[in-house]
């Protein structure tokens, strides 16, 4: 937790008919870890069991999209001033080495009990309640079906490689996009039977594309519907 404020310095120099050095580094909190002490409130609503089940996943989720920002933002940030040799301190006196040293530190435990209450808490408890996030081995034959078809008929048509080599940079990659890297050959290669390893390759990236939906159901909708993530690509579906 942040520490607190430095009462007895201010005591103390009113004591001694001084007025407080109010630039001094103890007098103030660091903002980044100011915020990660914000996320770990969001995160204790997570682990309040005696909070909604639906709410708590929600509060993972809204942990989780908080880091993102953080990282991708003020984390990104501290990089930036390391990377330009920035060695000014703010009025919390913690240059960005020590700020991004201690992120880490206070971070880290933070992330395993979300992960904790996510595998033992969380989850099993949605799955007793007939909500079920599954692996992909989990699902059964038909919903495999229906999940290649959509794979084919939404998500193929829109995935567009782009190739990288010495003659081309590499391609852009988003924040919070899924990825692809892989290899191509061509395809005459294996009809003519020559050495897969041995023939021409390209090798290139893939973005998953943004779905309007966020899942795909699998059967027809009844009381009981289960329904796939087009994280399917992942090989992760929920059924609920």
């Amino acid at each position: 937790m942040a520490s607190a404020l430095p009462m007895s310095a201010a005591k103390a120099a009113k004591k001694d008919g001084k007025s407080p050095n109010l630039g001094h580094r103890t007098y103030y909190f660091n903002r980044e870890l100011s915020w990660l002490e914000f996320n770990r409130r969001v995160l204790e609503e997570a682990l309040d069991e005696q909070a909604p089940l639906l709410e708590r996943a929600k509060f993972l989720s809204i942990f989780a999209s908080n880091l993102d920002e953080f990282f991708m933002i003020r984390v990104s940030g501290l990089r930036r001033q390391l990377e330009a040799g920035t060695v000014v301190a703010p009025p919390d006196g913690m240059t960005p080495g020590e700020q991004v040293a201690a992120i880490h530190e206070r971070l880290t435990p933070m992330l395993e009990r979300q992960t904790r209450c996510w595998l033992e808490d969380v989850q099993p408890s949605l799955r007793e309640a007939g909500i079920k996030v599954l692996d992909y081995g989990e699902l059964k034959s038909k919903q495999r079906k229906l999940l290649r078809r959509h794979f084919k008929s939404e998500i193929y048509p829109a995935l567009t490689p782009l190739a990288f080599d010495p003659g081309h940079p590499f391609p852009h990659i988003s924040n919070l996009s899924i990825n692809l890297a892989g290899r191509s050959f061509p395809k005459s290669t294996r009809s003519s039977g020559r050495c897969v390893a041995c023939s021409p390759t390209s090798t290139s990236t893939m973005q998953s594309p943004r779905l309007s939906s966020p899942v795909t159901p699998t059967r027809p909708a009844r009381p009981a519907t289960t329904r796939a993530c087009p994280s399917a690509v992942r090989g992760t579906s929920t059924s609920c």
